[in-house]
């Protein structure tokens, strides 16, 4: 999994990468002013548990897209895992073929 501080370093090389080289630092200001926010997940359930993979699919047709984001995606932190639908899928029906696919088409 890639750590927080992982991310951050990488962006700042990205950007300090690109500085370093072009003909001269740029003074020039932006278009628009970047405003740096902070998020916070916020969990809250959303309708019956499931237990079958029918279940899951007829509650993914359900889901908006955050949700669906949420359920789908690695989030940095260390809880990610058990949230992913590849790993319920993985460890209660042991379709890791299913699982693999899954997490190919994540959204980040």
């Amino acid at each position: 999994m890639v750590s927080l501080a992982d991310l951050r370093g990488s962006l700042v090389d990205i950007v300090e990468s690109h500085l370093l080289n072009i003909p001269r630092r740029p003074e020039k200001r932006g278009f628009e002013t970047f405003y740096f926010c902070e998020a916070h997940e916020v969990t809250v359930p959303f309708g019956p548990p499931v237990s079958t993979l029918e279940g899951l699919a007829a509650g993914i047709r359900l889901l908006g897209h955050q949700s669906l984001h949420y359920h789908s995606s690695i989030r940095a932190c260390a809880c990610s895992a058990h949230q992913r639908f590849s790993h319920w899928i993985s460890a209660n029906f042991h379709l890791p073929a299913v699982a693999a696919r899954l997490d190919a088409h994540r959204f980040l």
